[in-house]
């Protein structure tokens, strides 16, 4: 077993309360899936990994520039839940359970936010660049992979030159940790949306 996907369990305890809030978080997302506030990000992650190999890297104004997105088309789209210990407003309407937890890490945390991967698609081997200059592990939590015969979502890690490599199966309620530097890519066969928590934290 290599050391691709790290625990953050083992540094910070606190985040276990995840796992007993899934179900209770899930109901809250899914019940006001309309509701949330979605931008689509899909044409410029594909652009950023096609030419650079990275992540793009959302920040305030690239998040004000993009596209709202009705989570009916193909692609990757995020929801913003707090920023920098600050809650989007809009978001903190439409999901205040999961606002209020993510707060309630205090400032440990420095972003978070809903991705809402689409059936068919994916994103390739890329690395991401953390959104503070502060050394940090990128969480996915789980909040809804629906569990369907023949297919999955995965997500896959692999070292500078292909190895070591994992890949996981991503699961309900699943934690998985790891530094932004990693090469990893995430692929959704579902025919529904992969829905996951992405939140870094400082270690």
């Amino acid at each position: 077993m290599s050391n691709l996907f790290l625990n953050i369990i083992d540094t910070y305890p606190e985040f276990s309360v995840l796992f007993d809030k899934h179900q209770e978080i899930r109901d809250e997302t899914i019940s006001n899936w309309g509701e949330i506030q979605v931008k689509d990000f899909t044409s410029q992650q594909e652009e950023s990994i096609r030419v650079k190999k990275e992540g793009f890297p959302v920040t305030i104004s690239s998040i004000i520039d993009a596209s709202d997105s009705d989570l009916k088309s193909r692609g990757w789209h995020l929801a913003v839940i707090t920023q920098d210990g600050h809650p989007n407003p809009y978001n903190l309407k439409i999901l205040p359970k999961l606002s209020s937890l993510m707060l309630s890490f205090g400032p440990k945390i420095t972003s978070s936010a809903i991705n809402f991967l689409s059936p068919n698609a994916s994103l390739d081997w890329h690395t991401d660049v953390g959104y503070s200059n502060l050394d940090e592990i990128r969480n996915m939590w789980v909040i809804d992979a629906p569990e369907e015969e023949g297919r999955s979502s995965t997500f896959q890690m692999r070292g500078d030159n292909g190895h070591p490599f994992e890949s996981k199966t991503v699961r309900n309620n699943e934690l998985y940790s790891f530094k932004h530097s990693t090469w990893h890519r995430v692929e959704n066969n579902l025919s529904k949306f992969r829905t996951v928590l992405i939140f870094d934290v400082i270690t």
